[in-house]
């Protein structure tokens, strides 16, 4: 254990940093707007112009949905797209969804940006700070059978946590008509 660390508090009472004994930096605080967005220790290389674009499925149901009329059926699924950066913008965020090589993409939905022609992939721009976009998904199956669904989203901007950038979910089971 370290004896003698220096701590220095902001006027609001915030700790700012610490300091080794021989006056060195060991750890930075750094807020905006009276909120904590950073903690550079003098083992890390945190830079301050990095953001976290992070996935999830959400909303709808998931389920086949029977087409009487076109004897087969779809699934949809609601992917959400959120930049949970307190402090800096995610550019250029691509979505991309991977779907089994048996089902059909039938309409791909995003509450900003544009797809491509062959829907697998979006262009959402940019998202701001602890902004969210979505990303309606519609599958068009045979059956109503459980298949994989992956969908990703990656940004221009450099990031803290790529591992919440992808995230697969199965889907397509419990018919409903």
């Amino acid at each position: 254990a370290e004896l003698n660390r220096h701590f220095h508090y902001g006027l609001g009472g915030e700790l700012l940093a610490e300091n080794h004994p021989d006056g060195t930096t060991k750890t930075d605080y750094i807020y905006l707007n009276e909120m904590l967005i950073a903690v550079v220790d003098d083992k890390d290389d945190v830079e301050l112009d990095q953001t976290d674009v992070s996935i999830a499925i959400v909303g709808d149901n998931g389920k086949f949905v029977a087409d009487k009329e076109n004897k087969d059926g779809t699934v949809a699924f609601i992917a959400s797209v959120t930049n949970g950066s307190p402090a800096v913008m995610s550019r250029d965020v691509l979505f991309e969804v991977v779907y089994p090589a048996d089902v059909t993409l039938d309409s791909i939905t995003p509450s900003s940006g544009t797809c491509a022609s062959n829907g697998e992939s979006c262009s959402l721009g940019d998202i701001a700070p602890g902004a969210t976009i979505s990303v309606r998904v519609v599958i068009r199956q045979a059956e109503p059978e459980d298949k994989d669904y992956t969908v990703s989203a990656v940004t221009a901007t450099e990031e803290l946590n790529l591992a919440n950038n992808t995230i697969t979910g199965t889907y397509g089971g419990d018919c409903f008509i």
